[in-house]
């Protein structure tokens, strides 16, 4: 006798880029999974849980119907299930504005107490290296945070847009952007 045909329920890996309304998704994320069924890569200890995940055996990451976090673009090449991505953007400019505001007042940020000693301002911190690279297209295009952001990595993330991502949304347009992700997922 054929064993059942038995459907592989697609994972979601969420890619949670930084100050572009992630944590409000990842509630309502939580909302719609069980926890068991869900890995997030800690917002801290991103590189340690990121790194983590990648160590899972594929037994494992085939228990999980949601991945979350800071991450870049790959994860679906180890999983041994079906995966679509998911993200929300934001402009870049009112992107690193956030970013600015988030370290320069969240105490418990590594770079909060540099900023307050040094009296950094947004200009300043425009001007550091890291913060002149789009990190949104780097994320999605899949290079390493310590690498520059390429015209190469803006076509390679392009790409991965078109082919891999269900949904993309955005900070500006949230509210339509969760009706689009409720349609695509079944979310309620």
């Amino acid at each position: 006798m054929p064993a059942a045909d038995k459907t592989e329920v697609e994972a979601i890996i969420f890619l949670h880029i930084p100050k572009s309304a992630g944590t409000t998704l990842n509630r309502l994320i939580e909302w719609e999974y069980p926890l068991c069924q869900m890995y997030s890569v800690d917002p801290f200890f991103f590189k340690w849980s990121r790194d983590r995940l990648w160590r899972l055996p594929r037994q494992r990451l085939q228990k999980f119907r949601v991945f979350k976090g800071h991450m870049r673009f790959g994860l679906h090449k180890i999983l041994p299930q079906p995966a679509t991505y998911l993200t929300v953007m934001r402009a870049p400019i009112d992107r690193v504005i956030s970013v600015f505001y988030f370290m320069r007042n969240y105490k418990l940020h590594p770079n909060h107490l540099k900023f307050r000693r040094e009296k950094w301002t947004v200009e300043d911190f425009i001007k550091e290296p890291h913060t002149r690279d789009n990190i949104q297209c780097k994320m999605i295009a899949g290079v390493p945070y310590e690498q520059a952001c390429t015209a190469e990595a803006l076509v390679l993330a392009k790409s991965h847009l078109v082919q891999h991502f269900s949904v993309v949304g955005l900070t500006k347009r949230f509210e339509e952007s969760l009706a689009l992700m409720k349609l695509r997922f079944a979310w309620s």
